[in-house]
């Protein structure tokens, strides 16, 4: 019995013996900080929880189309109701609810002439052959804006103040020593250089240069996120009423009825 349970010691320090090897050369498990790698989606997605700095809250928008000015003396030499090519564009200022500013300006250019015959003389459109000065002009506009949207569509009205901002300037192949009013045979002559100074500060006496404006159209959304429409607007001419030439020229006579495509962008 005694053999026995030495031999069984023997062993168990034999099994022992062989196991302290393995067991030294195995270093100690060590906890290790746990690290979380974060992709960039779940990045972005957490970043786009926090506050971000709001975006001006206004849009742009482009227009093109044609003014109809009317000219109650076409009857004379000077040109029929001249209808003009205009290039637009504006900015869309959201008031809250429904309501907007979009202030716009558009462009176009035509010729006048000026015209001796009537008290105190007047500036009128030309025809080519019949040129004196050459005008750009630009038409500042200042509306508060309704809107109503239904679906992809936005109905819009409008109302405000427009300015007309013109310049003469001397007509190509016009001399400035020519007749400026050749046009009208029994007119006091002048200077061709002397109509376009007569001409200009017609354009800015007696309110020439003011109009109250009515505005109405109609937007689509498309699939990119623009819009594109049609707008049309009317402008009232003040200048007749404070010049006191109602009765002469009527009380519409150089006013402006525009037409436009209007193409905003998102």
């Amino acid at each position: 019995m005694k053999k026995v349970f030495i031999i069984l010691i023997l062993l168990s320090a034999a099994v022992l013996s062989a196991q302290s090897p393995a067991a030294e050369g195995t270093a100690p498990v060590t906890a290790q900080p746990q690290v979380t790698v974060q992709s960039p989606a779940a990045e972005a997605s957490s970043e786009a929880v926090l506050p971000d700095k709001t975006p001006l809250p206004l849009s742009f928008f482009f227009t093109a189309g044609v003014n109809a000015m009317q000219n109650t003396a076409a009857k004379t030499v000077s040109a029929p109701s001249p209808i003009l090519f205009s290039l637009g564009f504006g900015l869309q200022f959201p008031a809250g609810g429904w309501v907007s500013f979009e202030p716009r300006v558009s462009f176009f250019m035509q010729y006048y002439l000026w015209n001796s015959i009537v008290a105190n003389g007047s500036a009128l459109p030309a025809e080519i052959e019949n040129r004196t000065a050459w005008v750009p002009s630009l038409l500042l506009d200042v509306p508060a804006v309704f809107s109503i949207n239904v679906h992809r569509h936005t109905f819009f009205a409008g109302a405000g103040i427009a300015f007309l901002i013109r310049y003469g300037f001397l007509a190509g192949n016009v001399g400035s020593d020519e007749y400026g009013d050749s046009a009208f045979p029994n007119s006091t002559q002048l200077t061709a250089a002397d109509a376009v100074k007569k001409i200009n500060h017609w354009f800015w006496n007696d309110l020439r240069f003011l109009y109250p404006e009515l505005l109405f159209g109609w937007n689509m959304l498309l699939p990119n996120g623009w819009k594109a429409g049609i707008e049309i607007r009317g402008y009232v001419p003040l200048g007749n009423l404070a010049a006191g030439t109602v009765a002469e020229t009527g009380f519409f006579d150089t006013g402006i009825i525009t037409c436009a495509a209007r193409l905003t962008l998102p």
